[in-house]
């Protein structure tokens, strides 16, 4: 499920342009670090890219979960950089996601948002789209999480008790 559809964020009257790093060389990801005036991402990755940035760069995260990213504030600290935090998600189960990286995360045009794009004038389409199917699989994915950290766990100590 997507923050907002590709064409909100970059349609003409919106200002932005969609790229997709993982297609891009890194002499590519570099190059619009250094160029851009403005980036929105999604929290993870991507940010770290500020290194290659200049030091105007207005940059906006969105986050996909309620943890923490302390390495990326670190390193926006140090690079000088005030990014803009943005809440992008919602947590229906305690304790999910477990990490930043693993997920499952549900993305949704947040409040938070919303007042971005009003705030600039910006159009969007308010369609979260969070269905039953959306929860349902979340779930699956929650329990997926849930066996594959248990058996991990149970091997874990299995070597152990071998040892």
């Amino acid at each position: 499920m997507a923050i907002c559809s590709t064409r909100d964020f970059s349609s003409g009257c919106n200002e932005y342009s969609t790229i997709h790093p993982e297609e891009k060389s890194l002499v590519e990801q570099i190059a619009i670090f250094q160029k851009s005036k403005e980036i929105v991402c999604l929290n993870g990755s991507i940010p770290f890219n500020v290194v290659f940035s200049n030091p105007s760069l207005k940059l906006i995260i969105i986050n996909k979960t309620s943890i923490p990213h302390l390495n990326i504030k670190a390193l926006l600290k140090m690079e000088k950089i005030t990014p803009v935090y943005l809440n992008g998600y919602i947590e229906p189960f305690n304790n999910f996601p477990k990490t930043l990286g693993d997920g499952p995360f549900i993305l949704t045009f947040s409040p938070d948002l919303v007042k971005y794009f009003n705030a600039r004038n910006y159009k969007y389409t308010n369609d979260n789209g969070l269905t039953k199917v959306i929860y349902i699989k979340y779930t699956i994915a929650c329990f997926k999480f849930l066996i594959k950290d248990c058996l991990r766990k149970m091997r874990t100590e299995l070597y152990t008790i071998g040892s």
